[in-house]
């Protein structure tokens, strides 16, 4: 392939210098992280198995509640609040589900969100997974917090808010942003070998000997890249 750039190059470029290179094709950099998206990096398999592990694992594991006894800690399945994070959070998901999807959204987005909807009493009745690129939190002048969704200002004593590792205590960090560079490299490589398997990886046809006449040139063209037009014999 080719290329038309209209750069002004006033000494010669090494091969070793790699900054320089950097800033000539900007697109090809592995520091290039601008094109890596949570959503984006989940097609590479190993995030998308280690999300899946990480969840699956959590959702295994049984969510109890526990009771301070002369005795010890005693669990307690006998109120509204155990079948809830036990059983079923929700009508619509089991506990299995619900937790592996909070963990999931923990790690890749860095906060994960559990709306608690009550009946008329005050008691718990559902738990609600609220998606965490649709939460955002405001302080009152009083300084009381409070999440807005969908319109809504949701006071904290009916958020769970789980977060990741974080840098302040208060927002989680996505562990796939700060892990950029590597899934970007990942994702490039994962590209570069499906351009071999399909049609020819990105680079240069050279012969020892110049073509005799256009026709030579156009086959050996035809014949390096069938389906992509932007191949060039040099």
């Amino acid at each position: 392939f080719h290329a038309n750039l209209n750069v002004q190059m006033r000494s010669t470029v090494g091969l070793k210098d790699a900054e320089q290179w950097n800033n000539i094709f900007p697109e090809w950099s592995p520091n290039n992280t601008s094109n890596i998206s949570i959503t984006s990096a989940q097609k590479l398999s190993i995030v998308f198995t280690c999300l899946n592990v990480l969840g699956e694992t959590r959702g295994s594991l049984p969510c109890e509640v526990k009771k301070n006894t002369s005795k010890g800690r005693v669990t307690v399945a006998n109120n509204n609040i155990y079948r809830l994070v036990h059983d079923r959070p929700n009508p619509m998901t089991t506990a299995f589900d619900f937790w592996s999807t909070v963990e999931k959204l923990k790690k890749a987005w860095g906060n994960a969100f559990v709306e608690i909807e009550r009946y008329s009493s005050g008691e718990p009745k559902y738990l609600w997974i609220r998606l965490p690129w649709a939460i955002t939190w405001t302080f009152t002048p009083e300084g009381d917090l409070y999440y807005l969704f969908n319109g809504r200002a949701i006071r904290t004593t009916d958020m769970l808010h789980f977060k990741n590792y974080s840098m302040d205590g208060f927002c989680g960090v996505s562990t796939i942003k700060q892990n950029a560079l590597s899934i970007g490299m990942g994702l490039k490589l994962k590209e570069y070998n499906s351009n071999i398997i399909t049609d020819r990886p990105p680079g240069f046809l050279t012969t020892e000997t110049k073509p005799k006449d256009l026709t030579a040139k156009a086959n050996m063209e035809s014949m390096w890249s069938r389906k992509n037009d932007t191949n060039q014999v040099n």
